[in-house]
């Protein structure tokens, strides 16, 4: 019996699972409340997506503080549900010698040059066409959707 304080994780996802696995190799009692397997990736992906086109619609379509405020609350979803699906297709599908330099890849790509190059169109988008800019951001957003669904295609195909 170990003498050490005991270490709580609420559920071991893509970064908790080896943090986990690395104290209990160093003799820390663990413990993990509430974990459970997370939607499939696609279903993640295209719900975020979906959730983009619905809020840049709406925020494409309305001036109205109430109705800005509730569609901007989608972000909440588009990213996180997104994001999650990102890295938990990257867990799956990345060997993990490579996670590493899978999750760079993606944060740059991602997150950091999408959004570089969007700036200045966006930028000009809205000055050109006001609030219409985010029907354009709606636009991308059922591309992305679109993205999903074929991603969705391919693992069944790979997984049948």
């Amino acid at each position: 019996m170990s003498n050490k304080e005991r270490i709580g994780f609420i559920g071991v996802g893509l970064m908790g699972r080896g943090m986990a696995g690395n104290l209990v190799k160093k003799g820390w009692p663990v413990t993990v409340m509430a974990h459970r397997n997370r939607a499939p990736v696609e279903e993640l992906m295209a719900l975020g997506a979906a959730g983009g086109v619905v809020r840049w619609i709406g925020l494409g379509l309305t001036t109205d503080f109430y109705a800005l405020l509730a569609f901007q609350c989608l972000h909440g979803l588009t990213f996180g549900a997104a994001h999650l699906g990102a890295m938990t297709y990257l867990q799956r599908y990345v060997p993990a010698e490579n996670s590493a330099t899978g999750q760079a890849l993606y944060s740059a790509l991602g997150m950091g040059a999408a959004m570089a190059l969007m700036q200045p169109v966006t930028g000009w988008l809205y000055g050109a066409y006001q609030g219409g800019a985010f029907l354009a951001m709606a636009v991308l957003a059922a591309i992305g959707l679109g993205f999903a669904t074929g991603l969705a295609r391919r693992i069944r195909r790979a997984e049948a």
